[in-house]
């Protein structure tokens, strides 16, 4: 588990730590020769995906320096975003069974293999970001960190209460965009919690398991607002499913929003420091 805090280490030496660790991963992926170009792609997101929740959970011991981190690891993935979304598409059509057109079906698949069948351009994109990965390495090394214990509880607090504004704009609005952005901030809180996975493995699993089911489930509403861009026909069918998958997620973010995010956040702090003896 290389995404997780370890006993025998400050929050600022494990932030440096993951911090070098998470382009690692992220270079192995792109460059690995036994996956699929899709799964190199799918790895690689997710571990910059990760790496912004590490940048938000110590933005206040980052300061200044959090706004250029972000937009680093956010560049990062948007240059990879394109193949990654053209395969999203094709699972996202696949994931409505029957109801979508095979005329559909066979247009997302098109532009996908078409996408990756210029293996240049790809190699290009991969190469350049590796190119940048040692940049970026020196600077993990060398960011000034203050405060960083309050840091990092305020940074989940934060990232806690983003998540439960996000959630009442979704279910205020009923928009589809409301609820991709609380998808956004629930990501954050889960890869956050798992960051903490070893300092109470019995509890940390259930939030971890609470915010990956919630994950799941705004992921699949993303999903279907994704085909209905593509088919507007199916527009009815689309709102029903959509609107059930909203009734699934109001119990789950109940539980995880329980407690205020403060108090959570010093809850998670006090196990870390009790865990560290």
């Amino acid at each position: 588990m290389a995404f997780v805090l370890h006993r025998d280490e400050s929050l600022e030496k494990a932030f440096r730590r993951i911090a070098d660790e998470q382009l690692t991963r992220a270079a192995n992926a792109l460059t690995v020769d036994d996956l699929s170009r899709d799964a190199r792609v799918h790895e690689a997101r997710k571990r910059f995906k990760e790496s912004r929740a590490l940048m938000r959970l110590y933005r206040p011991a980052l300061g200044d320096a959090f706004a250029e981190q972000n937009r680093w690891y956010r560049d990062a993935g948007r240059a990879l975003a394109p193949y990654r979304d053209a395969s999203a598409t094709v699972s996202a059509v696949d994931a409505i069974d029957d109801e979508a057109p095979n005329a559909l079906r066979t247009l997302v698949r098109e532009r996908r293999d078409a996408l990756y069948a210029d293996s240049s351009a790809l190699e290009e994109t991969v190469n350049e970001l590796l190119m940048r990965f040692a940049a970026e390495r020196l600077r993990v090394r060398d960011l000034a960190l203050r405060d960083v214990e309050d840091a990092v509880e305020a940074g989940f607090a934060s990232a806690i209460s983003a998540g439960r504004k996000a959630m009442n704009e979704a279910f205020e609005t009923g928009a589809a965009p409301a609820f991709h952005e609380w998808r956004k901030r629930v990501k954050d809180q889960w890869y956050q919690v798992r960051l903490f996975a070893r300092v109470w493995p019995k509890m940390m699993t259930v939030h971890d398991a609470a915010l990956h089911e919630l994950s799941d489930l705004l992921g699949e509403h993303h999903d279907l607002t994704v085909v209905g861009e593509l088919d507007a026909g199916m527009a009815t069918s689309i709102s029903a499913r959509q609107t059930a998958i909203a009734a699934k997620a109001r119990p789950v973010a109940g539980l995880i929003y329980a407690s205020r995010p403060r108090d959570r956040a010093r809850e998670t702090m006090a196990l870390w420091r009790t865990w560290r003896g």
